[in-house]
């Protein structure tokens, strides 16, 4: 999720490793009953800034991001900046529903089944 406001931007994962979301995992996935209206990188105006989140299933009001090890890196910052744009869509009335980049890539199948629930909620 990238995310404006917060002294800088932070660039999504998801965006690194699936440029343009050419990720044969990916593209699998998205084309699996259930990912049908997402969006990728909408802008989401918050009290902290304009976030952009991997995905977003406006009808249900659940985002999903991709978590890699690149993004935290750089230690305790970046974890505590995600957690607190986290809240802040769980506070606007967003679930989240959340996956590794080695999930989507290697066992697409266990990502969807958990977006699925996510959605049914």
């Amino acid at each position: 999720m990238k995310a404006g406001g917060l002294g800088g931007t932070v660039q999504s994962t998801t965006w690194r490793i699936f440029p343009q979301n050419t990720c044969p995992g990916m593209m699998r996935a998205t084309r699996s009953p259930g990912w049908s209206g997402r969006k990728s990188q909408t802008p989401l105006r918050t009290p902290i800034g304009t976030l952009f989140p991997d995905c977003l299933w406006e009808d249900h009001r659940v985002i999903g991001e991709c978590d890699g090890a690149v993004k935290y890196a750089d230690g305790s910052a970046a974890f505590l900046a995600e957690k607190q744009r986290e809240q802040v869509l769980r506070d606007l009335g967003y679930g989240m529903v959340r996956w590794l980049a080695k999930e989507i890539m290697g066992r697409p199948e266990v990502v969807v089944a958990r977006v699925a629930r996510a959605l049914d909620r």
